[in-house]
């Protein structure tokens, strides 16, 4: 993907916003999904130019599958070499809050059990925030993308919790007028 990310804005020239978007969103992604597939064995399709793909804009990403088969080309992978580099990892826990020392540096997460209401607190050297977007939160995509403010619903789930997490512990977002899914 990082070899084929100048190829990817073939029919686009000319589009004055599309390269700064392409290279401010998607080249970004592009070193990480090489690593998911070369060190993690995660599955995507093969990179396209809008000729190829003319439907879609050639800077979507997409698992082998195609949309809908994340779990089995990108999460089942990258889980399964995790677990043999000795993660531990925990399912059915909701992240309500970081948690920080006394100098404020972040050193675990706050969960709640999905199933049971249990609180859990997880201390870590280091903790990685993998969030999704906030496209099924209206006020923030108004705050964020006042122009996608009345698309409607983009991405069900997607209600920024991860970015307000962040917030609290003292973050500060970048890029929230890019993407939000």
């Amino acid at each position: 993907w990082e070899a084929a990310k100048e190829r990817q804005l073939k029919g686009h020239e000319g589009v004055e916003w599309y390269e700064e978007w392409a290279k401010g969103k998607y080249f970004a992604m592009t070193k990480f999904v090489d690593s998911a597939i070369n060190d993690f064995g995660a599955k995507y399709q093969a990179p396209c130019t809008a000729e190829e793909l003319p439907r879609l804009s050639a800077t979507v990403i997409l698992p082998e599958g195609g949309i809908g088969t994340g779990g089995p080309n990108l999460i089942v992978p990258i889980s399964a070499k995790l677990k043999e580099l000795g993660v531990e990892t925990k399912l059915s826990l909701r992240a309500t809050n970081l948690i920080k020392n006394t100098e404020g540096a972040v050193i675990g997460c706050r969960f709640q059990d999905e199933n049971s209401g249990k609180i859990t607190d997880i201390k870590a050297d280091a903790v990685v925030l993998a969030t999704g977007g906030f496209a099924d939160n209206g006020e923030m995509v108004a705050q964020y993308l006042p122009a996608w403010a009345n698309i409607g619903q983009m991405v069900h789930g997607c209600v920024g919790e991860g970015h307000k997490m962040a917030v609290a512990a003292g973050a500060k977002l970048d890029g929230m007028d890019t993407s939000f899914t």
